[in-house]
């Protein structure tokens, strides 16, 4: 189970947490931002998006104005919020991939496309975590769209930001987490 937490240590600001490894005795550590990380690599290729290239972002760019965002509100231990962010091309791009069928407006197969690509991101996370002794849960996927599109997180929160040019577009994956 966590034992400590270290904000600063890691050269990318990496949200470190050590656990207690009840199979060998040690105390390891997990970089709970980098498995959201991972995981949207491998789910984001699963579905035949292809990722050029990862940025660890300090904040979020403030040149990249986010058209499109995609959460899912996590509870337990940690607790806080997940998102993807893009502009609107890249979801319709997105979606037009995985569905095969050209999309040019948000419409509800494009919509639910993009709340499960948002679902199995933060549930291959969710799961991997779970095998480090946290317990987490995840509420449904929503999607907002709009003009500049802000999240307020509790100060105790630890916000990542990372992005990802793909073949579809840049996404911006977001985590806002506290451990309790």
């Amino acid at each position: 189970m966590t034992t400590d937490v270290d904000f600063s240590s890691s050269k990318t600001n990496s949200f470190i947490t050590k656990y207690f490894d009840t199979d060998g005795g040690r105390v390891k550590s997990v970089k709970i931002d980098e498995t959201f990380r991972n995981s949207a690599k491998i789910v984001l290729r699963f579905f035949g998006i292809y990722v050029n290239n990862v940025i660890h972002l300090d904040i979020h760019p403030e040149d990249f104005n986010i058209e499109l965002s995609a959460y899912i509100g996590i509870t337990g231990n940690p607790t806080g919020l997940s998102s993807i962010e893009m502009k609107m091309k890249t979801a319709l791009s997105i979606s037009s991939k995985i569905s095969n069928i050209s999309q040019t407006s948000l419409e509800e197969i494009s919509d639910g496309i993009i709340r499960e690509l948002v679902n199995q991101i933060c549930g291959n996370a969710i799961t991997e975590l779970w095998q480090y002794g946290y317990d987490s849960e995840m509420t449904p996927p929503s999607i907002i769209t709009g003009d500049q599109i802000l999240f307020h997180h509790s100060k105790k929160c630890k916000e990542s930001f990372f992005l990802f040019e793909t073949n579809c577009g840049k996404i911006i994956l977001k985590t806002f987490l506290e451990l309790k």
